[in-house]
This record gives C-alpha cells, structure tokens and sequence, in this order.
C-alpha cells in the first residue's frame, strides 16, 4: 500500500490511485477480521491479555489512523494536481470532437 501511495505523491505511476481504495480496503478488512477473530467476547473471556495481544491492538490501531490520514492527504493532493490536467484533456478532446462547452 505505502508503494502505491509514493507512486502517486510522486506521479510516477498512473494506476497507483486506482488502486489504491481497494487496497486499503483490503487491509482494513484483514485487520478487522483479525481483531474479531483474536479479541471477540465469547472466546476472550478466559484469556488474559499479553504484551503480544497489546503490540497487535496498538500497531493496528497506529495502522489504521495512519492510513486514513495518508490516504485522505493523498486523495487531495491527487485531485489537486491532477484535477487541471483533467480539465484540460476534457476541453480539449470537446473542442477536436466538435462539442462545445
């Protein structure tokens, strides 16, 4: 995922973007259903909580803040630079094509 993300800060890759919501979909998922699985109430009860189970809740939660932090930054940078470059290749595709705006 953080590829995916320095690829599109960078503008190296095109695709990173694309793929970058199902990606972080993905892992938000797997965390979740990690979590459950571990921490879920009806298995929990007779387990007492380790140093292990705390460095999981902690690295997914510091992993998950992070993540929709960056990926909200990234979208708007995104749309920042890219949005002119849209425009433009829309007017310009309009005015070849014969459409006006």
């Amino acid at each position: 995922m953080f590829v995916l993300i320095w690829l599109g800060i960078l503008g190296i890759g095109t695709f990173a973007p694309k793929y970058l919501d199902s990606v972080q979909t993905f892992l938000k998922l797997y965390i979740g259903i990690l979590l459950f699985a571990r921490f879920n109430p009806l298995t929990y009860k007779d387990r007492p909580f380790r140093e292990f189970d705390r460095r999981i809740v902690f690295t997914c939660s510091i992993f998950l803040i992070l993540s929709t932090a960056v990926g909200v930054a990234l979208k708007r940078h995104i749309k920042k630079k890219a949005g002119p470059l849209v425009e433009k290749g829309l007017t310009e595709i309009k005015s070849t094509i014969g459409i006006e705006s």
